[in-house]
């Protein structure tokens, strides 16, 4: 029986409302399914068949970490996404790549490092002034 990890970051566990019913889901089909926290050193990442990166949403305040662990995990097992995909994916501006190419995306703007990221929180607001949240 194939065993699944699904990571997360233990701050965002209870933020994820998708993540039982991924669980539920998956185990419902004959599959094991854990919860684990990407950086609990108790892991052994080896034992899954594969680790389905989930809410791990505290890896850009440690992203050099995260990234570690994430070649580690791809070397033991299968990780999903593919590294590659991870690195891409993990620097936002990939994005603009997306629509570049006709995918439709979320109304977005982008700060790089130096940048007054102030300012430019104050030009999203003003240009979207309806809107609910901004990300």
């Amino acid at each position: 029986m194939p065993r699944i990890a699904l990571a997360t970051a233990i701050a965002a566990h209870a933020l994820d409302e998708d993540l039982a019913p991924l669980q539920r889901a998956l185990h419902a089909a004959g599959l094991v399914a854990d919860v684990r926290a990407w950086d609990d050193p108790t892991v052994a990442w080896s034992r899954y068949d594969l680790v389905l990166l989930r809410s791990t949403w505290d890896y850009t305040m440690r992203f050099a970490e995260f990234m570690a662990w994430c070649e580690r995990v791809a070397t033991a097992t299968r990780l999903l996404n593919p590294l590659d995909v991870v690195r891409w994916n993990t620097d936002k501006r990939y994005l603009a790549q997306l629509e570049a190419i006709g995918v439709p995306i979320v109304p977005s703007d982008f700060a790089l490092p130096g940048d007054d990221a102030g300012a430019i929180v104050a030009d999203v607001l003003a240009a979207h002034p309806d809107a609910p949240e901004i990300v």
